[in-house]
């Protein structure tokens, strides 16, 4: 999943830039400094590759970015209030079944025809971008078992269940908890297998979404907790790439936009571009960062 990289080059990724003052400028940084030891020797993706993205809001984003492109791509969105390693090794193996658990299907319109759709693909053989969202999961207090989620899925579900005072009922009887590293890393582990067993030439790419933590209830306060969540997903993936699965990739999206773009002088989180929401990422980061992608994981031309 990894370049091994000599020590030139390693002396050169080390050592931040004194400047950051424009488009090019943070470009060669990104490049340089994240992503240049993750890309592939030979693309994974020509424009004949049948894509599946598979996460929560971001991963929709660079679909519809990636479909700009000229890409056959295939979303699914699982809504962040569930996308955990957990939740997506038991969407896999459902796909694999052909029997999806009603409660990792959401109310978006194309979501169960995807689902045939995405099982279809894996069958014939695809490239799928797993963008993972988060490592927190809750559990029941009096069981101790891990749900995938204890809230409605929509608004009008929680009024006709009695709206705040519903929730806060719910919340009494679950609590979050902090998964591990390695549980992580062995969830991952079975969506690939289960992935080759559909089809051992299928590839897969793993990104993490840089979207924050909306709602936490943990010991931690949210920023904190946010870290800690993203950073279990990260650790994660560095087990994988110890392994280093043939036809697995990583793209560091999340390194780009929340460690990278901080240091370039605009603004890039509830712009004016966005729906002015904090947590959102700017239109315009979203296609750099799928414009870096596609000049180094395709063969597309990316403009």
């Amino acid at each position: 999943m990894r370049r091994k990289v000599d020590e030139h080059t390693r002396l050169l990724q080390g050592r931040f830039p004194t400047k950051i003052a424009n488009h090019d400028q943070f470009v060669s940084f990104i490049y340089n400094n994240g992503v240049y030891p993750y890309v592939p020797e030979t693309p994974p993706i020509d424009a004949k590759t049948k894509l599946i993205t598979i996460g929560s809001c971001f991963s929709a984003h660079v679909a519809t970015a990636l479909d700009d492109f000229g890409l056959d791509v295939t979303n699914y969105e699982m809504s962040e209030r569930i996308f955990t390693t957990f939740a997506l090794k038991e969407f896999i193996a459902g796909v694999k079944e052909g029997n999806v658990s009603s409660e990792l299907i959401d109310d978006v319109e194309e979501n169960r025809e995807n689902i045939a759709r995405i099982r279809q693909l894996l069958t014939e053989g695809a490239t799928v971008i797993f963008t993972l969202g988060l490592s927190f999961c809750w559990f029941n207090l009096e069981t101790d078992q891990l749900v995938h989620t204890v809230l409605p899925k929509t608004k009008e579900e929680t009024d006709e269940k009695g709206g705040q005072g519903f929730i806060r009922s719910r919340l009494k009887q679950f609590e979050m908890r902090q998964t591990s590293i390695e549980d992580n890393a062995e969830n991952i582990l079975q969506v690939i297998e289960t992935i080759k067993e559909l089809n051992p030439e299928n590839k897969i790419i793993f990104t993490i979404s840089p979207i924050p933590l909306q709602f936490c209830k943990a010991d931690q306060p949210l920023l904190t907790s946010d870290f800690i969540s993203k950073s279990v997903l990260r650790m994660a993936v560095s087990e994988i790439e110890k392994v280093a699965p043939d036809n697995v990739f990583y793209f560091p999206s999340f390194e780009i936009v929340r460690w990278a773009s901080p240091h370039m002088p605009a603004v890039f989180w509830g712009s004016e571009n966005t729906d002015g929401d904090p947590r959102h990422v700017d239109s315009q980061l979203i296609k750099l960062v799928v414009k870096t992608f596609v000049s180094l994981y395709t063969s597309v031309e990316s403009g």
